[in-house]
């Protein structure tokens, strides 16, 4: 019975196996847990940006507002943020951008520190197209994830993003993210097939005496 039952699961778990192939080669997964601040460019000397226990920290020196210029490697961006070079994410592999647990620095109860999200498309020769706005002012907080694809104007290839920090009553406020991650969007065929492997496995499982 046991020789049976090994190659039953065997022949279960290649199935599993190579019906799982076709999710695992498409993704080129980014994730930024901010041991550094390499890839932030603040925008302003009125924003204090700094990484502190594996969190993005960004305060604002006085009220108003000012941004955070984010690229997968800043570090041959010029100053205005428009030379996005090898620097930008992919919109084939890198479409979902997520901002993880975004806080609010010094909350108070009229909630007076908001972000905004903007991003800035590229054409496949890194020429800019156009500023789109994601998230209008907000105080959201928590995992915060945009579909690039859904807002890209015709022609996009990639993009950079652009984070607003607004204070508008104190020195001091602002927000702190847990990291910023960059994924693929799963096809459904393969998803599909990754559902169909555990089908295979569950059934084959549970036919052997």
């Amino acid at each position: 019975m046991y020789p049976a039952l090994l190659r039953s699961h065997a022949v279960a778990a290649a199935i599993g196996a190579a019906v799982l192939i076709p999710s695992s080669v498409v993704s080129a997964a980014f994730i930024d847990e901010f041991t550094d601040t390499s890839n932030v460019r603040p925008r302003g000397g009125d924003l204090t940006v700094n990484a502190t226990n594996g969190r993005l920290i960004a305060t604002r020196n006085v009220t108003g507002f000012t941004n955070i210029d984010y690229y997968e490697d800043a570090a041959s961006i010029d100053a205005d943020g428009f030379n996005p070079a090898s620097n930008t994410f992919s919109l084939t592999d890198q479409s979902i951008f997520t901002i993880v647990d975004a806080q609010q620095i010094n909350p108070d109860a009229g909630n007076d520190t908001f972000i905004a999200v903007r991003a800035f498309y590229f054409d496949g020769s890194d020429q800019f197209l156009s500023e789109v706005l994601l998230l209008g002012d907000s105080a959201a907080t928590g995992d915060l994830s945009f579909n690039l694809n859904d807002a890209a104007p015709t022609g996009a290839a990639a993009y950079n993003i652009l984070i607003s920090i607004i204070a508008t009553a104190d020195a001091g406020d602002g927000y702190s993210f847990e990291s910023f991650t960059a994924t693929d969007v799963p096809e459904p065929a393969s998803l599909a097939l990754v559902g169909l492997g555990g089908l295979l496995i569950a059934k084959r499982c549970r036919r052997v005496p």
